[in-house]
């Protein structure tokens, strides 16, 4: 890692620390500074001004996100429905995995630029190449050719739905929706092709019918 990118990632550490106990106001280029260790024109020449920096924070929460659902896929077992078992549970688990990006995402998005253009969008838009990426892997007859948007809309749009409103993976407080089932089944179904959904329904020729 570059000098540069070290001296980034530092004042990076010490805003998102800033931000989340402190807010946007109370994180100011001064502190940032000290707890980096870096000096307050260090911090201003790499970002500019607070809101250039708060969006750089949300930024590296969103990849964060991002790779996270990059390696859930990997994690899955070779077949489409285990992958899509995998990236829907560990989506479901962020609130767990990552309970502070709420109140970060909270504390700065309002102030970030005009550009920036929301936490949701911003996501799904890295979400989707992620999911596009793992979709051209796959053979044509595993999964029906879909946009990266769509990917989004099928695979994790429910998931993250169900985030917002606090769904568990697996119910809770008396609740026993398997999320993780439901919405796995889903975009099961709707990413199989028609041939193949056709094939699994009819199963395999029952003994009477072999000899016919």
């Amino acid at each position: 890692m570059s000098a540069s990118a070290n001296n980034r990632n530092k004042i990076l550490d010490a805003a998102e620390s800033l931000f989340l106990h402190d807010g946007f106001n109370g994180a100011t280029f001064e502190k940032i500074a000290l707890q980096s260790g870096l000096g307050v024109i260090v911090a201003r020449h790499n970002f500019g001004k607070k809101p250039g920096l708060a969006a750089a924070v949300l930024d590296r929460v969103l990849e964060r996100l991002a790779d996270a659902t990059s390696k859930a896929l990997a994690a899955g077992q070779a077949d489409v429905k285990s992958d899509l078992r995998s990236v829907i549970s560990n989506c479901l688990m962020w609130p767990k995995l990552y309970p502070h990006f709420g109140k970060l995402i909270g504390n700065l998005e309002p102030f970030t630029p005009a550009n920036w253009n929301g936490r949701s969008l911003r996501l799904q838009r890295r979400l989707a190449l992620v999911l596009a990426g793992w979709a051209a892997k796959r053979a044509p007859k595993e999964i029906v050719s879909l946009s990266p948007s769509q990917l989004y809309a099928v695979m994790l749009g429910p998931a993250m739905i169900a985030v917002d409103a606090g769904a568990e993976p697996r119910g809770a407080g008396g609740i026993s929706i398997d999320w993780v089932e439901v919405l796995t089944e889903a975009a099961t179904a709707a990413l199989t092709p028609r041939k193949a959904l056709r094939k699994n329904a009819s199963g395999p020729p029952s003994p009477a019918a072999r000899k016919r």
